[in-house]
C-alpha cells in the first residue's frame, strides 16, 4: 500500500478524526478555554468515539492477527471506559476518581498515537 493510500483510506481518515477529537477535548481541559471548555470536552469525547466506532465498521471485518487491530480494539474500549469514568466522576462528585480518570486520559491520548504508527508501519 502506497502512503497516498494508506492516508487517504477511509479507516485512517476516522482515526485521524478521533485522534483530532481527542486532541481537542484535551486541549479544552487543559487550558479551560473558551468558557464552556467542559462542554466542549464532553462533545469532543462523544465525537471521538463516534469516529473510532465509524473507522471500525469500515474496515467490515478485523483481523485479530495484526498488533495494530488487537490494540485499536482495546483502545476504543478503553477510550468509552474513560468516558464513563468521567462522567461518574462527575455526577458523584469523586476526586480519587477524577483524578485516575485524568491520568487515564492522558495515557490512552498517548497510547492512541503509538497504535496509529504501528498501524502507519504495519501498512507501508
Amino acid at each position: 500500500m502506497s502512503l497516498i493510500d494508506l492516508f487517504t483510506s477511509p479507516h485512517f481518515l476516522m482515526m485521524l478524526g478521533l485522534l483530532v477529537s481527542l486532541s481537542i477535548a484535551l486541549i479544552a481541559v487543559a487550558f479551560h478555554k473558551p468558557k464552556q471548555w467542559f462542554l466542549i470536552h464532553k462533545i469532543f469525547i462523544v465525537i471521538a468515539l463516534i469516529f473510532g466506532v465509524i473507522g471500525l465498521i469500515l474496515l467490515g471485518g478485523l483481523k485479530f492477527m495484526l498488533l495494530h487491530s488487537i490494540l485499536g480494539l482495546i483502545g476504543l474500549i478503553l477510550l468509552a471506559f474513560s468516558a464513563l469514568g468521567g462522567l461518574f466522576a462527575t455526577k458523584r462528585q469523586e476526586p480519587k476518581l477524577r483524578k485516575v480518570h485524568i491520568w487515564f486520559g492522558r495515557v490512552l491520548y498517548i497510547y492512541f498515537l503509538i497504535v496509529i504508527l504501528i498501524g502507519i508501519a504495519t501498512f507501508l
